[in-house]
């Protein structure tokens, strides 16, 4: 007759650490909410500026550039304007996949 083997955690398998201090984390039900917010909202904001800075002045470049064929100039706005939004896009999306990512880092066997 086959026991039927349980798992019991055992004092060997430690629980990961954290990557903050529990007084700094929030619940884990909500994985963006896990890091500091200020760590969150701080960088995004910095993008975001940087990212309209940067559309304001190209767009303000190609008003320059074609400012004496209007229907040129108001294609190459557009464009810029598309431009800088998907950049932007691009640009939050990847930073946000950065703070929870999807598979958690794997040691080699020799390592572990």
């Amino acid at each position: 007759m086959l026991q039927q083997a349980t798992y019991t955690p055992a004092a060997d398998h430690p629980p990961p650490p954290l990557p903050f201090s529990p007084s700094v984390c929030r619940a884990p039900s909500s994985p963006l909410l896990s890091y500091p917010l200020p760590v969150i909202m701080g960088a995004l904001i910095v993008g975001t500026m940087l990212f309209a800075l940067m559309a304001v002045l190209a767009y303000f470049c190609v008003s320059v550039v074609w400012r004496n064929d209007k229907d040129s100039q108001a294609l190459a706005q557009l464009s810029v304007i598309l431009a800088a939004v998907c950049m932007y896009i691009m640009w939050a999306t990847c930073y946000l996949h950065q703070l929870y990512p999807l598979i958690r880092p794997i040691k080699p066997a020799h390592l572990a």
